[in-house]
This record gives C-alpha cells, structure tokens and sequence, in this order.
C-alpha cells in the first residue's frame, strides 16, 4: 500500500491493538503519524482485522478492494477541501498537565522542569500542581501496581521523577505554605530505631510517601524513642513510622509504643523492616498501645493504608477491622504455641558422631583477604535481589542468559502471559544492576573478609572457643512439640566435645565480610533515591557473595576440611558442601548480643565495621558468624522458647533475663 498512508497507518494501529493485548509492552513506533485505532472506519478495520488474524482465503483480495475505495474516497475529499483533509488523522496537542503526568508514569523526568512551570501558570498554585497532575501520575502507578502491571523498580522510578519535581516546586510550595494557601495530605514522622542501622525500607518508604503528598521528616538511623516522640509532637504528625532489621529493634518498638501510650498520643504507629511481623506487631507491640498499630510488608501498597486513618469517613472503621485482626492473630499464635520442657528438650538432642567431625584445619588462626567486586560477582544469588525488589525469585533464571539479546527474547517469550511484565521488569532491572556492577568492577573495587580458625567443644547447650581469651558462646535449643526427624537441636550439638582431659577436639570458625571502604564509598556517592536504592541492594548481595567465597576458601583452603574437586561452584546456591555458617542473629543463632563476643576475636573495628549498642554493624551491607565443619550439621529454625529456657540461656550468658530478652526473638 505504498502511496495510501492511511491505510498503512490504520494497519498498523490495529496492529499494536492486537499485540499490546497479548502482551506487547514495547516497540519502536513513529508517534507522529499513530493514529487511534477507534477512529478507523469499521469497514476498513474489518478488512484489516481479517488479514491481520488471517481469518480467510480471501481476506487480501477484500482488503486490496477496501484500501482502493478508501484511497479514492480520501484523493476526492483532499481535492475538493485539501485544508480540511489530512492523510491520517492527528491527536490533540497534548497539554504540559498531561505530559507531566505521562513523564510520573513512564519514570523519565528529563525536560520536566519547564513543563512544571508552564503547569504552575495556568494551574496559579505549586501544591494545585502537586495535587493534579503530578498526584494523578502517582494514582495511576498505583492503580497499575494494583492491577499488577508495575512492580517495585518502575513505581521507584516514577518516585524519582516526583521527586525531581516537587524538588522542582519546593520553593514556590514553601512560598504558598508560609501564605496558608496549601496543605499536605499528611505529615509521618520515619526513623530506624536507636541501635540499627539498616533504612534501605525506610528509605523506600520516605520516597514513596512524599510523593504522595505526604510531609515527610526522616530522622534516619539509630534515632532515640524520645526523639521520634518529641518531632512527632513537635511536628504534629499524624504518623510515625518505625524500621528495624535485628531482633533488638522489636524492643526498641515496644519501647516507643509504651511511651507513645504514656504520652497520651493517638496516632496510629506503622513498623516495618526485616525484624517486624504481623505476629510480632499483633502479640508484642498492639497490647502495649492504644491507638493503632500498623505492620506494613509493602511500601508501595502503604500509601493506601495510612488513607484510611487519616480520611475522618473510614478511619473509624478501618482502625476497629485492624484491632479485630490483631485479635485474631492473637488467638492463633496462643494456640498454634506448643512446647516441651527444656530437660524434654535436651533428651533428644543430636548426638555428635565422631567419625564424621571435619579434620584438624590445615592454616589455623586469622586470615584477612581483600577480595575484588569481579571475583564474586558471578556468586551474586540474584533470586534474593529480585526478591528484596518485590519481583518473583525465578525470575533469577535471567542471569543464566549471557550476552544474548535472542536468547533474552526467548526467555521473556517463554514465560506465561500474566508473569511477562513482571519479566520485562526483572530483565530491565537485572541490566541496570549489572551496569553498576561494571562500574564497580572498573574501579577494583574490593570487599574485606576475615576469618579466624580456632579450637572449639561443646558443654552442654555451649559452645567453647580457644581464642587469644576464651570465649563460651550459649546456644539456644529448639522446644517446639514435633521435632524433625525426633531431634531437637541447638547449634552446641554439631560441635564435638572435650576429650577426658578437657582438651578442644574440634574447631570452629568465626567470620567477618564486609563493603567498608570501595563499595560504601559507591553506595554514598548515588546522587538520586533510585541509585541509592539499588546501590545499597548490590552491595548486600555482594556482601553475601563474598561471604560464600570466604567459606569456599576455608572449606578447601584455610580449613581444608572439603576436596576442592569436589565442592563445586554450581553447589553453592543450593549448599550442598559440608558444615555451615549461621551468622548471628537469624534462626539457629538468634542472640544478637553475641556479636561483642565475636568482636573480641575478629576486631570489626580493623575492618571498617563499628558496631552499634544493640549489635548493628555498620556498614549494613556486612556479616558475620559462625563456620561449622561437621558433616551432618543443617540449618534450623529455634522457633518460640519458655521462659525457663530464656532464664537459663540468660545465666549461661552470665547477663540479667530482661537484659538477654531484647536480643532473643
């Protein structure tokens, strides 16, 4: 169809009708001549449509029929009014309201500046432009994230550019604010509690929240409950929001709970973070305050929540329904806990076999290894970074694809048509990811791993270490009533005991990795909140990374415990090596107090680590733990204990019970 423009247009808008509903989410257009495929005229989009599904033999013949009558019918009507016909209908001039809003939505935010500003000319108000079409772009990522058709990166992005907009406006805002002629959908006050440092959620959430019209005051990380309390007051907030990723920071959480109900306040309380639970929020933080307490998992979902405490029709309502769940939660917890004495316990401790005890270690002591971004780099689980994006863990498989642009066709091809634009995301994100990878690798950047190998038995639910002073590490020992395989373990099991003489027959290894130094100077150096974000998720999986080379080392190196033939790169993932590692503070290791002892052994402070009053590391993208070389040992979950398990762990420990009780979960 050469020569009739129109028709070849039309066939193309039909095109991309058809495509985009099954699935087509990108393609290289010429946007100036796109037409609206409801303006063809419906005879001529039959004709299309036909030979488009293939629908007929003799669908060609009637479209070549079509496409003639429509060219001659168009040559007549340019002849007779040529300033009245066109060769393909044109859109409306877009508005810069309306540009603005598509430039939230698609996440791009050059040459929005100017467009801002003819926006606050004809709206007369900076915050009338917040509120229109900069809000009505964040509702629309909303919707589409509701409906499942943005995911967490692109809702970042949009952020980004709301960001960069309200950054933008702020000087007019504040102008307006000062004059009382605008107002702010809500005002949170956000801090990670005193003790921790993690605030990549926290930060997620800040974004997310202003650019949803709320005021936002972020006071950062390590933050006292008194001074949450005294800006939320100060500031007359109507939320304040809390994150935390250690087992301290849950009772840094009741404590600004308990005050905030001494205080006589009434607004409602949001946690978050790796240490917070629906559970936890619903057992130990909702008795203690009587105003509402909110666990919020999503951060793109929040700003629907925090709508309906503050709106006065629904915030009756929604704050009975969040009670009643609490309730219900409650009542589920108490009867789902069932545990067994802690002498019951002990009597089906594991017991050590001597024949399978790891080897004397071939290079005992302290080993610290710089080891460059490029060497761990292929270690990267990218199902955890996925995950940590809110994005499906399986879709990691793309990192199994290499320079193929083909084969990353495919693969988005391969997947069913519900889950193909969590994909184009993941394969999106993936390559961003990597570019700072490149970046980082350009540079040799380097992570820190150090590794000390000592003598090490076990005494009772203990372990004892042999170091330059002598350290006793109480385990704690599961007590749920159905123990796996009629075990139920403690850590202290998978060490072997003294001999006769109280002599150490076996070792263990305490470890340390860190991002101090290249890799946090990267991070810091992120001048948006979308950089800074995904900077701050490179460097956590780099840090586990490195810790999965370290353990390799010690494994076939420095230990030497494992053929190195036969502890292959392909098991790592899947942990299918002998001995384990369980860092300090996760399930079978959960005391997060633990790490002043190892930090007398390992010196954090020598490898840029400093360590917080609640036991925090800093940076946050660092760990720590324990080696373990007997063969049978597994990864386990301690679960819920009695109190006369916490009273003896907290004697063993040699520390008060309500001083031990904040580090346990």
């Amino acid at each position: 169809f050469r020569g009739n423009n129109y028709v070849r247009e039309a066939m193309h808008s039909l095109f991309l009708r058809h495509a985009i509903a099954e699935g087509l989410d990108f393609a290289i257009i010429n946007p100036s001549t796109l037409m609206d495929s409801e303006t063809i005229d419906p005879v001529l989009t039959k004709a299309i449509d036909d030979v488009l599904l293939n629908s007929d033999a003799g669908a060609t013949d009637r479209l070549i029929e079509e496409a003639q009558r429509v060219k001659e019918e168009r040559d007549k009507l340019k002849g007779e009014n040529s300033a009245k016909a066109s060769a393909s209908p044109k859109q409306p001039a877009r508005t810069p309201a309306e540009k603005v809003e598509e430039m939230v939505v698609a996440g791009r935010g050059e040459g929005i500046e100017p467009l801002l500003d003819e926006c606050v000319a004809a709206f007369g108000s900076a915050f009338a432009v917040v509120d229109g079409p900069l809000m009505s772009g964040m509702n629309r990522v909303g919707d589409l994230f509701g409906a499942g058709k943005m995911f967490l990166p692109q809702i970042v992005r949009s952020a980004k550019v709301m960001k960069q907009a309200v950054a933008h406006l702020t000087p007019v805002i504040e102008a307006e604010r000062k004059s009382g002629n605008s107002t702010a959908a809500g005002k949170i006050v956000l801090a990670t509690v005193k003790g921790d440092v993690h605030d990549i959620g926290k930060n997620i959430v800040g974004v997310i929240m202003s650019c949803n019209g709320y005021e936002v005051t972020d006071l950062g990380v390590m933050v006292p409950p008194e001074k949450i309390i005294d800006t939320a007051i100060e500031t007359d907030a109507d939320f304040i929001g809390l994150s935390g990723l250690i087992t301290p920071s849950l009772e840094e959480m009741r404590t600004v709970a308990r005050m905030m109900q001494e205080r006589g306040m009434k607004i409602p309380l949001l946690v978050g973070g790796a240490a917070a639970s629906s559970v936890h929020t619903a057992v130990k933080i909702d008795p203690l305050y009587s105003g509402a307490v909110i666990y919020t998992r999503d951060a793109a979902a929040l700003p629907g929540v925090t709508q309906k405490f503050v709106s006065e029709i629904t915030r009756d309502e929604a704050f009975r329904e969040l009670k009643s769940q609490h309730e219900d939660i409650r009542k589920k917890y108490e009867e789902k806990v069932n545990l067994v004495s802690l002498d019951e316990a002990r009597k089906s401790a594991h017991r050590f076999d001597m024949g399978k005890k790891a080897p004397a270690p071939v290079h005992s002591g302290m080993h610290t290894v710089s080891v460059p971004v490029a060497d761990v780099r292929d270690l990267i689980n990218w199902r955890a970074f996925f995950a940590a994006w809110k994005l499906d863990a399986s879709l990691a498989s793309i990192a199994d694809i290499q320079e193929c642009d083909h084969c990353r066709a495919q693969w988005l091809a391969s997947m069913e048509q519900p889950k193909r634009l969590k994909a184009a995301e993941a394969m999106q994100l993936f390559k961003e990811a990597n570019r700072m990878l490149d970046r980082l690798c350009e540079s040799r950047a380097k992570l820190t791993c150090r590794v000390v190998i000592l003598p090490a038995y076990s005494s009772g639910d203990d372990i004892v270490v042999e170091g330059k002073e002598r350290i006793v590490l109480p385990t704690l020992r599961q007590q749920h009533g159905e123990p796996a395989e009629g075990e139920r373990l403690a850590l202290a099991d998978f060490v072997a005991p003294a001999d006769a003489d109280g002599i150490a027959q076996d070792s263990v290894a305490l470890f340390a990795v860190t991002t101090a130094g290249d890799v946090e100077r990267f991070v810091k150096s992120s001048t948006n909140d979308y950089d800074a974000l995904l900077a701050q998720s490179i460097a956590d999986r780099l840090a586990e990374s490195a810790t999965e080379w370290l353990h390799r080392e010690v494994r076939t190196n420095f230990w030497g415990y494992s053929d190195p033939g036969s502890d292959e790169e392909k098991n790592l993932f899947t942990q299918k090596y002998a001995g384990i590692r369980p860092a300090i503070g996760y399930p079978s290791l959960p005391d997060q107090s633990l790490i002043f002892d190892f930090d007398k052994l390992l010196d954090y402070s020598g490898l840029g680590i400093t360590v917080t009053e609640n036991g925090a590391m800093s940076p946050a993208a660092s760990t720590t733990g324990l080696m373990i070389g007997y063969a049978p040992s597994h990864y386990f979950i301690i679960g819920a204990t009695d109190e006369e398990q916490k009273k003896d762990y907290a004697r063993r420990r040699g520390m008060a019970a309500d001083a031990i009780r904040k580090f346990l979960p």
